[in-house]
């Protein structure tokens, strides 16, 4: 499963590897995952020729990234918002070699509210 957890004041993606819940004493249990993160090599903060295609992305609630595969992170469950749908990429799909992959956060809603205002 690919999860979408808050990291500090960011929004950051991963691969669920484990699961584990710890004794902390006095204050009862804690679960915390680990996840192999995902790296957006597509945000859309930054001055490039893919301007579009980041704005795009940014419509359609997506991101393009490189799964980290000799990283990983360990996240509180707490700080885990939702998971996302996603779909591993051929070799050199937007130009990422190996490892790339497309994912869209999915919540409750049943539908992608791109258009509305706020």
């Amino acid at each position: 499963n690919c999860l979408v957890y808050q990291k500090g004041d960011k929004v950051a993606y991963g691969f669920l590897q484990d699961i584990f819940v710890c004794s902390i004493p006095g204050n009862g249990e804690k679960a915390l995952a680990v996840v192999k993160p995902v790296r957006n090599l597509f945000p859309k903060d930054t001055v490039a020729k893919s301007k579009r295609f980041q704005y795009w992305l940014y419509l359609m609630k997506s991101v393009v990234g490189k799964i980290e595969v000799d990283g990983w992170e360990v996240v509180a469950m707490d700080c885990v918002r939702g998971v996302c749908a996603y779909r591993e990429l051929q070799s050199g799909a937007f130009g990422i070699m190996q490892d790339g992959v497309a994912l869209t956060p999915v919540d409750h809603l049943a539908y992608l509210p791109i258009n509305e205002a706020p």
